[in-house]
């Protein structure tokens, strides 16, 4: 078994377990005697700590999306600057095959070193 079913499991064994030690005393209360203010501190406190975390998700939520705002931001300014880079890489390497080829047509003796060169050009 591997270890997420085992704690899945688990998980399961101690809900079970926590459902029916929270069921077996209420069961043995009467109707006639008043839940202590210990008993019923979980019922009066659960509104407030739905709001908190209600609360507390929302905010998480705004958050995130403005991370992922902000990230977006980044990523297309950084794209631009990276087009620009690749785009003067691309011009200058363009310039020096350029002056390569020049040097090679140069250097050509013959008709056919000439157009074996010129064959080689975009």
């Amino acid at each position: 078994m591997n270890p997420p079913s085992k704690l899945i499991r688990l998980g399961m064994v101690g809900l079970i377990l926590g459902v029916m030690a929270t069921a077996a005393p209420a069961a043995a209360l009467d109707k006639t005697t008043s839940p202590t203010a210990k008993e019923s501190l979980f019922c009066t406190n659960l509104p407030t700590l739905t709001t908190k975390v209600t609360t507390d998700i929302n905010n998480l939520k705004a958050k995130i999306t403005d991370a992922q705002a902000k990230r977006d931001q980044q990523l297309a300014a950084n794209r631009a600057k990276w087009d620009q880079e690749i785009t003067a890489s691309r011009a200058k390497w363009d310039s020096q095959r350029q002056s390569d080829f020049a040097k090679l047509e140069a250097k050509a003796k013959t008709a056919d070193q000439t157009a074996a060169v010129n064959l080689c050009l975009p």
